[in-house]
């Protein structure tokens, strides 16, 4: 049983009369709220513009891409650092949820993506967003259906950003190859320290593969100072 729309008109009127203008957390989680919960939500919070949410937390509402543009809006509006999207279905295949990676005034470091069915297509658009962006440390994008078709994406962030630290695409089905090429473009990258494969490259024929490819990037990037840890 999920949150009604009555339920959240009243946590809408809760954060935005409260004395208190700096909340650690916004807790949803399995509410199943869906669209229609959220935008009563965004509806009841969208004039108010003094207040903070360090962590919203929205995993397995029942959200959809109808949500995204609300969920990008609110992110960057309230200074979300920690956001948790996992488990709703389509809701990363609208492209505007990524504009909370290229507003100037995002404060977002950490993204939880998991499971939510994206496509190489809407993966595209996430990495895309994710060259320039400024503040993303921590990336998870794990138990998807990313395949190959993102491939050049993928690489070209990784060879871009200049903040990302963590990214997770463990159960993706994306090839041994483009998992290789994805590590060495890590060759240009001065921040990443942990990357999650997407695929198990010790099943490809040689079981010290990861080890293997994981020291001749370290040794590229060696003089620079950092390092990477494959898993």
């Amino acid at each position: 049983i999920g949150l009604t729309a009555s339920d959240m008109e009243c946590i809408s009127l809760f954060l935005t009369s409260s004395s208190c203008r700096q909340w650690e957390m916004l807790e949803l989680t399995n509410c199943y709220i869906q669209d229609q919960g959220f935008r009563v939500l965004y509806r009841g919070t969208r004039h108010c513009n003094d207040i903070t949410i360090t962590w919203m937390q929205l995993d397995d509402d029942g959200l959809t891409a109808q949500s995204a543009p609300l969920i990008s809006e609110m992110t960057v509006k309230y200074g979300v650092e920690l956001l948790v999207i996992s488990g709703n279905e389509t809701v990363g295949e609208d492209q505007q949820l990524y504009s909370m990676l290229t507003q100037c005034t995002t404060r977002i470091q950490r993204l939880f993506m998991g499971t939510t069915k994206l496509f190489s297509r809407a993966a595209i658009k996430l990495f895309s967003a994710l060259q320039d962006n400024k503040t993303l440390k921590m990336l998870d994008v794990s138990n998807n259906v990313i395949s190959d078709e993102a491939h050049d994406a993928i690489t070209a962030a990784l060879q871009r950003n200049c903040c990302l630290k963590e990214l997770d695409m463990h159960h993706n089905p994306i090839s041994a190859d483009t998992s290789k090429a994805i590590v060495q473009a890590l060759q240009d990258n001065n921040t990443l320290s942990l990357l999650q494969l997407p695929v198990c490259l010790e099943l490809e024929g040689d079981p010290n593969i990861i080890r293997t490819l994981q020291i001749a990037v370290n040794e590229k990037r060696e003089s620079r100072g950092c390092q990477v840890k494959l898993e």
